[in-house]
């Protein structure tokens, strides 16, 4: 391939992008890609290679690649040859060919850093575009996140079909710069020709392109155009007749330079002459239909991969504040393996809803096993805090951690072991005296639960009291009146059918029609999962009947609540409004619980505010989308977090529908904006496994904010991110603490400019600040550290420094763009720096006699292996110890440095001197099921252990005993919320040969007194345990007892 800036030949130059494209899932698993699919890739296009001295192939996803090192070594090796060679092209600079609409721009920027990350580890090399064949639209602001993490080219074919237009607007241009909302540049091609279109003919003399190239020259642009050719969507390599073709036209003499390109190319041969005569587009580019229905399709998939992205993103934040308040060890590569666990369903077919079933219970399997080990690395960053705060308090302490840079006040739901001892009341009290009311919510299933909203410090853990007395409201109490909720600002009304039908702010009506539930036709037999059809959006909408009138559920002086419920044939929807006398008083919250039974059906949720001159604003999650009403060409559009509608008038109203993730909503007139909830399509001959598509139980969690002004005025991107990452509660122990009642980190000034993302650095012991500019217009940060002597450094998204690194005098003051992006780092206090560097807490093992070897070697002929059924770990991943969430466990091997495991069979274990600190198993069952018990002194403790290949999580499905026949199976979805300890990414079968599917231990943590000495074991073939390890008593000493995500 030609040097970067590479001097450009005189004639004008056609750019042939050769690929082999392969979804990793859609109509096939991911097991058969790994079995067939990827070796079939790599061994074709070496034979290839050799026969076509020109060919070079362009090939993405760093996912599919740590595949290909980790099943077929052999072949990887072939494949770093050729990278070197320069044949092989390691494109698209991401972990995934992802979706780009429905991931957070967070994820984007992560699935580029853990992207580059892998190739320059596998191949010394960066990749320099976003190369995205096939995936359903792109929003405004990718151009922005590409920019942030030096990506500088883009290319995709999906804005067409042939001669078919599949965007919702003109294609801008074949080849130019696509600008985002702050100005960043990306040079795009965004009509290439179809991926898997072959060559016919000899290019350098085509006429078609004689004349696209003299159009251009003609046009004052450049004389360069991409071409697309290749195969898909299994992979393999290019028709021998194409290579040919592409051969000859690359040695032609005809007035067309024709060159066979890696997919970045064509943007590094650009000179910055030529880069000015480019023609410019700044917008989105949404597919018109063919992406509609995949914003809404899947819920499962979706709501997960949103829980793993706000789980993911509060676990860093806290791990943060306790690396620089409590020098937590660094937790990076735990929570590494938790995104690269994920990422790769944000790939489009996945996450689009679109796959085969098998398919999409492998997502939910790796999305269970990411939130599990963000929990673990969670729990140890809490409580590692909770032991250097003082909670010497007068009642039972609570730490709470705000996650966000500013002061909050929200609402938090406290579910609790029992109640402490004490009067009929109860109030909070905070770190420095300050008194909040409590409101007890009654029993649950697990507990008392009790809500509370503490005024929380910036960016903090604090300290606070639960005692018995009453405290004086906060503000007007929120009352459920009759059919009626008001909290003093915000008065919701409901009609005798339950439906939202009053909702007035400071006495100002907001609603012209109540708000209601709509069940639409949904036709999309060709393309079921795909698309949603605007004939089927303008049908009239059936709504569902009052089953269960009103009843108020909640009343005090934090907040009230009415549930209703309604039925439609099977389909029920249990409804609960919220509203909240605390923090925001301008939310009413709507909780939703649906059964959803209606095939040929979509639920929409539909708003109507009371002016009809509304401009709806769509928050795309980087930046604000204004859409007008609904077209044919551009009706279901996307939007994360929330979408507004506000009145033109000045100082007029608006209400703003609030969600935690992406959804699919249209604008079907000035006056309307509706959600789609659920879709069930109906079938046509194709992709009938998607007449089943979501039929079950589903939980939703939105919300309506009002406000006056437009969206920037109403602070709707304030509320929503409030909304989305609420506070979390610690129930812990009283101990004196260094740090006294608060740790915080810094504040952030200002409404302008948020924090996008904290954490730590990948390699140092550093934070990695991410700010965005979240009102589109220029502006500056201002973040007060709450620690001197510190240093900071601008990085771009993947880490790597833009500057020299600067000692931090006062507030750090960045300039953003609008919409737009900074990070940088800044260095942990020094008297910390050196702790984080650490791997784990000081644990102590305990001696177990292991005598079944559980890992083989490759290709190892094994005996009964870790199930008795010769299936087992691979030895070459299991580490030489395993740490998670600050524990470690040292493993047994026998002489040939296999790991061991212990079957129980009533065996009485030692343990090492102590003073009472826990005692963790590490283990797994083989059954799944089942409860183990064991003994220590006289105290038996019994827990349901998971099986190791067991699946954490699933959604309701109806499994089909043939594709065929109407016989079909229900199975109620289950998420277990076990405790992780390690994954292994593939397994060994009895032969030693790879099983493309992971196996997992869990810990099992129990309680010592001082005077235990002996652990009795149970008799349980079931078992296997690998190791035990005595455990500091402060990671126990602190436990979530407020809802987290997922």
């Amino acid at each position: 391939m030609p040097a970067p800036n590479a001097p450009q030949p005189l004639r004008p130059t056609l750019y042939v992008v050769a690929i082999s494209h392969l979804d990793s899932q859609w109509q096939w698993t991911l097991s058969r890609t790994i079995r067939e699919f990827l070796p079939r890739t790599v061994r074709e296009n070496r034979q290839a290679f050799l026969d076509f001295p020109r060919f070079v192939l362009s090939f993405e996803g760093a996912f599919r690649y740590r595949l290909l090192r980790e099943h077929e070594p052999e072949l990887f090796a072939a494949v770093a040859a050729a990278v070197a060679a320069g044949r092989w092209y390691p494109a698209g600079a991401a972990w995934e060919a992802m979706d780009c609409v429905l991931p957070s721009p967070e994820s984007l920027l992560r699935q580029i850093l853990h992207g580059q990350r892998l190739f320059v580890d596998a191949f010394g090399r960066r990749s320099g575009d976003l190369f995205l064949p096939d995936c359903f639209g792109f929003p405004v602001h990718l151009p922005t996140v590409a920019a942030h993490a030096r990506v500088s080219g883009f290319s995709t074919q999906k804005l067409r079909l042939r001669k078919q237009l599949r965007a919702a607007a003109p294609i801008p241009f074949p080849f130019g710069i696509w600008e985002g909302p702050d100005g960043s540049e990306l040079v795009a091609a965004l009509d290439p020709g179809g991926y898997g279109e072959p060559v016919t003919h000899p290019l350098d003399n085509d006429p078609e392109w004689i004349r696209k190239l003299r159009a251009l020259r003609e046009a004052g642009q450049p004389e360069v155009a991409l071409l697309y050719t290749g195969i898909g969507d299994r992979g393999g390599a290019l028709p021998a007749a194409t290579l040919r073709q592409l051969e000859a036209s690359a040695t032609g003499s005809g007035p067309v330079h024709v060159v066979p390109a890696a997919s970045e190319q064509i943007q590094r041969d650009l000179s910055a002459e030529e880069r000015t005569r480019l023609p410019r587009y700044r917008g989105e580019l949404l597919l018109a239909v063919h992406a509609t229905g995949g914003y809404s399709s899947q819920r499962a998939i979706k709501r997960w991969n949103s829980a793993c992205e706000r789980l993911g993103d509060l676990t860093e934040r806290a791990s943060a504040v306790a690396a620089a308040t409590a020098g937590l060890p660094h937790p990076g590569p735990q929570l590494a393996e938790a995104w690269q666990g994920f990422l790769p369903h944000q790939m489009h077919d996945t996450l689009c809803g679109t796959a085969i079933p098998a398919a999409n219970r492998i997502a939910w399997r790796d999305q269970h096993l990411a939130l599990a080990r963000q929990r673990a690395v969670l729990g140890h960053a809490t409580a590692a805090v909770c032991r250097d705060l003082d909670t010497r308090v007068p009642g039972q302490p609570f730490v709470f951690f705000n996650p966000h840079p500013v002061q909050v006040e929200e609402p938090v739901e406290l579910t609790l072991p029992e109640l402490p001892a004490g009067g009929g009341g109860w109030r909070l009290v905070g770190p420095a005296g300050e008194i909040t009311p409590v409101q007890v919510l009654g029993p649950a299933a697990s507990g008392p639960r009790l809500l509370v909203a503490p005024r929380l410090p910036p960016l903090s853990f604090s300290v606070w009291s639960l005692e018995a007395g009453e405290a004086e409201p906060i503000g007007p109490v929120a009352r459920a009146d009759g059919l009626a909720l008001d909290n003093g600002r915000l008065h919701a009304r409901l009609d005798e059918e339950g439906n939202l039908d009053g909702l007035s702010l400071d006495g100002r009506e907001l609603l012209a029609a109540p708000l209601r539930f709509e069940l639409l036709p949904d036709r999309s037999r060709r393309f079921p999962a795909w698309e949603i059809l605007y004939d089927d959006l303008r049908a009239a909408g059936e709504t569902l009947p009052l089953l269960t009138p009103a009843v108020a559920t909640e009343t005090g002086p934090l907040r009230a609540a009415f549930r209703v419920e309604r039925r439609r044939g099977r389909t029920r929807i249990r409804q609960e409004y919220r509203l909240a006398a605390a923090g925001s008083r301008r939310r009413l919250e709507l909780l939703l619980g649906i059964d959803w039974w209606h095939r040929g059906r979509l639920l929409k949720l539909t708003l109507q505010p009371a002016w009809q001159d509304g401009r709806a604003t769509f928050w795309s999650g980087l930046a604000a989308v204004e859409r007008g009403p609904a077209l044919s060409n551009l009706y279901e559009v996307p939007a994360q977090a929330w979408a507004d509608l506000s009145s033109r008038r000045p100082k007029g109203e608006g209400l703003a529908l609030l969600f935690p993730g992406p959804r699919g909503l249209d604008h079907p007139d000035p006056g309307t904006l509706r959600l789609t909830l659920v879709r069930t399509p109906a079938v046509g001959r194709r992709f009938r496994y998607q007449i089943d598509q979501d039929l079950g139980s589903h939980a939703e969690r939105l919300a309506l904010h009002a406000h006056t002004g437009d969206w920037r005025e109403g602070g709707c991107d304030e509320e929503a991110e409030r909304f989305r990452l609420p506070p979390v509660a610690l129930l812990t122990e009283a101990h004196p603490g260094r740090l006294g009642r608060i740790a915080t980190l810094g504040e952030l000034a200002g409404s302008a400019v948020a924090l996008q993302a904290l954490k730590l650095a990948e390699e140092s012991p550093e934070l990695v600040w991410r700010l965005r500019e979240r009102t589109g217009r220029t502006g500056t940060a201002s973040l007060r550290l709450e620690h001197s002597g510190v240093t900071s450094r601008a990085v771009d998204a993947t880490e790597e420094p833009l500057g020299p690194e600067t000692p931090v005098s006062g507030p750090l003051s960045p300039a953003l763009a609008p919409f737009g992006l900074v990070s940088f780092t800044t260095s942990l206090p020094p008297p910390l720096a050196a702790r984080v560097q650490s791997e784990a807490e000081p644990c102590r093992p305990v001696e177990l006699p292991g005598r079944l070897p559980v890992a083989s070697c490759d290709g190892e002929v094994g005996g009964a292996g870790f199930d008795g059924r010769g299936r087992c770990f691979p030895a070459e991943l299991v580490p030489a110890r395993i740490v998670v969430g600050g524990v470690a466990f040292e493993l047994a091997r026998d002489a040939d440095g296999r790991l061991l495991a212990l079957v129980p069979q009533g065996e009485e274990i030692s343990l090492p001197a102590h003073d009472g600190e826990p005692l963790e198993l590490l283990l797994a069952a083989i059954r799944p099921g089942r409860a183990a018990t064991l003994r220590i002194g006289d105290r038996e403790y019994r827990q349901e252990i998971p099986a190791w290949r067991e699946p954490l999580g699933r959604a309701d499905q109806l499994l089909r005993l043939h594709p065929r026949l109407p016989f079909c199976r229900f199975v109620p979805g289950r998420e277990l919320r076990a405790d992780l300890g390690w994954v292994a990414t593939h397994l060994h079968d009895r032969r030693g040969r790879n099983l493309p599917e992971p196996g997992a231990l869990f810990r099992w943590r129990l309680p010592l007194r001082a005077g235990d000495r002996r652990l009795t074991l149970p008799r349980d073939g079931n078992l296997r345990i690998v190791a035990a390890s005595l455990v500091p008593g402060w990671l126990s000493a602190a436990r979530p007892v407020s809802p987290l995500p997922g």
